[in-house]
């Protein structure tokens, strides 16, 4: 993934058709868009009639579930203007790196944890089950747009999450995942220091069952009350001056799978004994003879040569030195390429949107594009003779060069924020959001 491209615009948008006024009229434009590429349809390769649109989101349709974007009003580019996210060959090679990464992450993670669904999020599941939108391909790293959808295997099999997952983390050297959720515990556990500014980012959702709209108010709540923590759209923050705590000073584990392997610690008895996140491992450690072959896929687990696994923690469990038994959440940083799979699924979204009157569609929804993994989508559908319709607050990136405002054109361009519109379109269509 590239660095964002170019500086914050702050010219006026031009919306097409220049006439829309405000959000009903916006809607009902953006209805008529929908119903259109809805009704020219044809027959997949498999038989099945492919319909609808795709949809590319970003940061701005998390933002009314407490997470910030990062080009918006308040988003982290505009209030932070030194902001440099972390790059990957700094966090793979450099222990520094990553404590202080470890460290941001363990104060930036809960609120996107404790984050829920917001009508943007309702308004796109109901859209893909009405069959206006068949794939949604996603930046966000979030996990909002599969949130819930745990009893409908085949809408949450419709998301790309292009950048990956916040809740998951993957070992570097033998590709063995573990939760976030049990990484944040263990952070917990090897950082005292440390909790005191963690606690109010959970204290008003821990052990309580809140309604989606509680949860997202409690977590709203939990964010003002740490205001000089800013928590970033992708689970980072900005420590205080203040804070009384050194990122020099944060620990965090080694892969529990490379750990096992090694068999070479003295310690492992005893974290065995004090970390549940070290347990299963250390109890049943899957190890490969010496013949066994890497694999080249890190997303998969894989059983370790021990002669191979090069791993040091102290008596508590924490990573010290060694190239092996690095993890690294499952979002591609800036320097990494997205992986083969996601984006050849991206690409399949753009191709399954042609229909038989050789129109295909992509909406753009919250983003600005300034990614360059997503405005090749932009480029992709555009190549393919598609149309495309963006509503987002704000400019987006080259649309000069690629929006077209002839008077026949199927392009859109709504400059408002998505919650302002999505959910009327939904209204509009009829469509019952269960």
């Amino acid at each position: 993934m590239r660095v964002p491209y170019g500086p914050i615009r702050t010219d006026p948008v031009r919306q097409v058709p220049a006439r829309i006024r405000d959000a009903d009229e916006a809607a009902e434009l953006l209805a008529s868009w929908l119903t259109r590429h809805k009704s020219q349809t044809k027959a997949g390769a498999d038989g099945m009639a492919l319909r609808g649109v795709a949809m590319l989101t970003g940061a701005g349709v998390s933002v009314d579930s407490g997470i910030p974007d990062y080009r918006g009003e308040q988003g982290t580019y505009t209030i932070n203007k030194t902001y440099r996210p972390i790059f990957y060959n700094e966090f793979r090679d450099n222990h520094r790196a990553r404590q202080r990464y470890w460290a941001r992450s363990f104060l930036g993670y809960p609120p996107v944890m404790n984050a829920r669904p917001n009508a943007i999020h309702d308004a796109v599941a109901a859209l893909m089950t009405a069959g206006f939108v068949h794939t949604t391909v996603t930046q966000n790293v979030d996990g909002l747009h599969t949130y819930g959808h745990n009893t409908d295997s085949s809408l949450a099999s419709r998301v790309v999450e292009l950048h990956g997952s916040l809740h998951d983390v993957v070992c570097l050297s033998c590709g063995h995942s573990v939760s976030r959720r049990s990484l944040q515990d263990e952070l917990r556990r090897l950082n005292s220091a440390w909790r005191f500014l963690e606690a109010p980012l959970h204290e008003d959702l821990d052990g309580k069952s809140l309604s989606r709209d509680e949860a997202r108010e409690a977590t709203r709540r939990s964010i003002s009350k740490q205001a000089a923590i800013r928590t970033n759209p992708d689970g980072d923050v900005d420590l205080p001056g203040n804070a009384g705590v050194h990122y020099e000073d944060f620990r965090y584990p080694a892969c529990p799978h490379c750990l096992a392997a090694s068999r070479s610690h003295s310690h492992q008895h005893t974290i065995k004994a004090i970390s549940p996140f070290y347990a299963d491992a250390l109890a049943a450690p899957r190890i490969a003879s010496p013949t066994a072959k890497p694999f080249a896929d890190t997303s998969t687990s894989r059983v370790l040569d021990a002669a191979s696994v090069d791993v040091s923690v102290d008596d508590e469990g924490a990573w010290m030195s060694g190239g092996s038994g690095v993890l690294k959440p499952s979002v591609v940083f800036f320097g990494e390429s997205v992986p083969h799979s996601r984006k050849s699924a991206a690409d399949a979204a753009l191709m399954d949107s042609d229909t038989s009157g050789g129109r295909s569609g992509l909406l753009c929804m919250g983003t600005s594009l300034a990614v360059y993994s997503a405005y090749r989508l932009v480029k992709a559908m555009r190549a393919q003779g598609g149309s495309i319709g963006v509503l987002s607050k704000g400019h987006v990136r080259d649309e000069e060069k690629w929006l077209s405002t002839e008077e026949h054109s199927m392009d859109l361009r709504v400059n408002m924020m998505a919650g302002d519109v999505l959910p009327k379109v939904v209204q509009l269509l009829n469509i019952d959001r269960g």
